[in-house]
């Protein structure tokens, strides 16, 4: 049935930040992850990324169980969709179908390509500004969620590819204070190199 869907929408090209621009941009310690077990509990940051390299979602586990709170289960609920989408195929049933259509945004993308999951602590950055940027410079995992957001957003005009976060950056935000942070680091990079 998923393939049926193709009669009714299109692929749109749009822009998207390479993950590999996100590592050199933070610098943290970025690590593929495959199975539950090597997700870190400390508090940090994750991203989808697709076999192009190309940043398909991001996001932050800032809760007690930090990244393994946030992501145990999305490995699983990626398989778990992938039987579903196996099992609707097999036997063309609409119920099953509907189940697998319904899922959230993140677990089908996921499910539906072949990104790979990457996860990196939250940490003081290896680097300074030299600005008074530095004042806000992003250390938790909310501080590099949005960080990574704005990123995106200076780059590419959109914060995710999924949508989100349109008003993120409004006056006395924290995104806007990662709007300054992102914009001053993509100039030292730019102008300096890594």
């Amino acid at each position: 049935m998923f393939h049926e869907f193709k009669k009714l929408y299109g692929t749109a090209a749009v822009p998207a930040i390479r993950f590999e621009a996100v590592q050199d941009l933070t610098a943290l310690d970025w690590r593929k992850v495959d199975d539950p077990s090597e997700i870190p509990s400390e508090p940090g940051v994750y991203a989808w990324v697709d076999t192009e390299g190309f940043v398909r979602y991001h996001g932050s586990g800032r809760g007690a169980a930090g990244l393994h709170g946030r992501l145990r289960n999305q490995l699983s609920w990626r398989r778990n969709q992938r039987e579903r989408i196996a099992a609707a195929e097999t036997d063309d049933d609409v119920d099953r179908w509907f189940r697998a259509a319904i899922e959230s945004p993140a677990i089908r993308l996921t499910a539906e390509t072949d990104c790979e999951l990457w996860v990196a602590v939250a940490m003081d950055p290896p680097w300074v500004l030299g600005t008074a940027e530095d004042d806000d410079l992003p250390t938790t995992a909310l501080g590099w969620e949005t960080f990574i957001s704005e990123l995106s957003h200076l780059t590419t005009g959109r914060r995710s590819l999924l949508g989100g976060g349109a008003w993120e950056s409004k006056p006395g935000t924290l995104g806007e204070k990662m709007e300054r942070v992102a914009w001053s680091r993509l100039q030292q990079v730019l102008k300096y190199g890594k």
